[in-house]
């Protein structure tokens, strides 16, 4: 995946040498810039002589010489390589300029603010005493209201409370469904659509058997000076307290916006939002109606490596998904006078077929990663030629297939997949199993349809119902049948392909502020690109209310750990979300346009 501290640094270098290594930096750039200014104009003259007349010249290496001079906060990366431009597949891949909020005096003392040691430490205490408290939830939490371990949210609630006093005081907010919430920060212009910025409250759990192999204490929080440690780190408390930091920012510096701003908290995405976003999806669309967000962010893609470059990928839709069980009820007896083949056997063999027979591969025109790798092809460094040339011939096919031999986790984009997570049967060793059950998960690639996944199910598992003469129940509305002698197949959970936001930065889209602002955070030495989220998130319940919805964690790093061993987070990287996210803000703040 790659080193996760991007930044620019120095060994062992601590965050306060860093700040004022970057401030001798810019002022040394600047007063350079001055001395030079009179011989700006001729410069840009003699290149532009020379771009007309000299078709290899690199026009972007000057734009990332600028960008070094320009960028305002240091987030950006140290160029590790340059952004060459590509002919004819470059077009397929415009990028965006950067987008920076109008400055004003209270806007600069909010960054003045955000880049001293006081707050950085303060930010990660405040990060650090959110992972403190266990939000973890388990998938045999029963309904709130009756299972009293949902109450450990109660918590959660309060911390905020007490960490964000101006967000309490300021803001409008509500409990929905119990632990559901909504913070509105109320717009002075009731024309502009809001946005609705989502986090989720709860976090995986930590297995015991892992304990002794974390570095620092899952429920620990702490910082050693450079990372928070804990659970929750990278997914997804990171990304709630970067916003509550944000609001709470721009509330200190009196801001007062003219878009209403909403906040959106679930508690339960681990386990599929359906007590949590549910619920708050219902109520914003009570309120607000169909479409009536301008746009809508949520936990998502970050920075990822490939080709030779670093790309923070906006994802513009993600994979659909869905869950099966396959149970055989056969009759028991003694073991020592077994059938050919038991119903464990008989399970085994469904599964080597279900594993045997993947679904195509297919790289359809409404998936995102054609777009990402457009943008691979046009701006990464060692982006194959053979894969260039599929593109700029349009054969799709020859394009999915190579991608694969390059890297195989392309697959998983490419692909509808199959993974048995589960399986149960039999009582005692020596009596012949009744009843096996097997589960499995299928995240649906986009161009495909739950049904496609049920009907090749079906056919599979009726082939080798038929060899040993079992009934088959497929899908049955009334809910499980286990007759003697069959095979019941189930879905649960069906989710279509999410909608595809779109992604053209030729005219005004949320895309294009979105991918704007990163560059304007981060620099302009990132290729920042349109992807597909292959994780599912509380979207699913939120897509009426947006035709703009992006699943983007805005960090300059790669994410590592996330629910895993060891998750944490490095503060610089918390802190680029916290920068981004009150760029973001103000940037659709000044937006004009009703549509938006």
């Amino acid at each position: 995946m790659g080193n996760p501290e991007v930044l620019p640094h120095k060994d062992n270098e601590s965050l306060a040498e860093f700040w004022q290594r970057h401030d001798e930096r810019r002022g040394r750039y600047r007063k350079y810039f001055r001395k030079l200014l009179p011989l700006l104009g001729i410069t840009v003259l003699g290149a532009a002589f020379y771009i007309t007349y000299i078709s290899s010249f690199r026009v972007t290496h000057c734009k990332a010489a600028f960008s070094i001079l320009s960028n305002k906060f240091p987030y950006a990366h140290k160029p590790q390589t340059h952004i060459h431009r590509r002919k004819k597949v470059e077009e397929l891949c415009p990028l965006v300029e950067p987008i920076f909020p109008e400055y004003t005096r209270e806007l600069e003392h909010l960054e003045a603010h955000l880049r001293t040691r006081e707050y950085a430490l303060w930010s990660a205490k405040a990060l650090g005493g959110a992972i403190k408290i266990r939000t973890d939830v388990f998938d045999d939490f029963g309904p709130v209201g009756r299972d009293p371990r949902w109450s450990r949210m109660d918590k959660y609630s309060e911390y905020l409370r007490d960490t964000f006093p101006l967000i309490h005081e300021k803001l409008a907010m509500e409990y929905i469904n119990g632990y559901g919430l909504i913070y509105t920060l109320k717009g002075s212009n009731e024309d502009l659509k809001p946005i609705l910025l989502l986090a989720h409250q709860d976090v995986v759990p930590v297995s015991n058997e892992t304990l002794d192999e974390w570095d620092h204490g899952p429920w620990s929080g702490d910082f050693d000076g450079r990372y928070i440690w804990g659970r929750g780190a990278i997914d997804d408390k990171n990304q709630l307290i970067a916003l509550m930091e944000s609001i709470e920012l721009l509330l200190h510096s009196q801001f007062r916006p003219s878009r209403t701003v909403v906040l959106a908290f679930g508690f339960d995405e681990e386990v599929g939002g359906g007590q949590g976003a549910q619920f708050l999806g219902q109520a914003l669309y009570s309120d607000y109606g169909r479409n009536g967000f301008a746009t809508i962010i949520d936990e998502g893609t970050a920075m990822i490596d490939g080709f030779g470059s670093q790309f923070l990928v906006i994802s513009t839709a993600e994979k659909g998904f869905m869950n099966q069980q396959i149970s055989i009820k056969t009759p028991g007896g003694h073991a020592s006078m077994p059938p050919k083949h038991t119903s464990i056997g008989i399970m085994a063999e469904i599964i080597v077929a279900l594993e045997n027979n993947p679904f195509e591969r297919e790289l359809s025109d409404d998936n995102p990663l054609k777009n990402f790798i457009d943008c691979a092809a046009a701006w990464a460094d060692d982006f194959p030629d053979e894969l260039r040339r599929y593109i700029e011939n349009e054969d799709k096919k020859s394009l999915a297939d190579a991608l694969v031999e390059w890297d195989l986790r392309y697959d998983a984009d490419l692909r509808t997949t199959t993974a048995v997570t589960a399986i149960n049967g039999g009582t005692k060793v020596n009596a012949l199993p009744e009843f096996v059950i097997a589960g499995m998960n299928h995240r649906i690639r986009r161009g495909s349809s739950t049904w496609e996944v049920t009907n090749a199910t079906e056919r599979i598992v009726s082939e080798i119902a038929k060899k040993y003469g079992l009934e088959v129940i497929a899908y049955p509305e009334d809910g499980a049948e286990y007759p003697e002698s069959s095979i019941t197949i189930q879905a649960y959970d069906r989710r279509e392909p999410s909608p595809l936001t779109s992604s053209r930065v030729d005219i005004q889209t949320a895309f294009k502020i979105v991918a704007g602002t990163t560059r304007a955070v981060f620099g302009e030495d990132l290729i920042v690109t349109p992807g597909l989220n292959m994780g599912n998130t509380d979207t699913f319940w939120y897509t009426k209310l947006s035709e703009n919805i992006f699943r983007y964690a805005p960090m300059p790093l790669v994410k590592k750990n996330m629910h895993s061993t060891n998750e944490h987070v490095s503060l610089r990287g918390h802190l680029g979300m916290v920068h981004w996210f009150v760029n973001f803000i103000l940037n659709m703040d000044t937006l004009e346009d009703t549509y938006w």
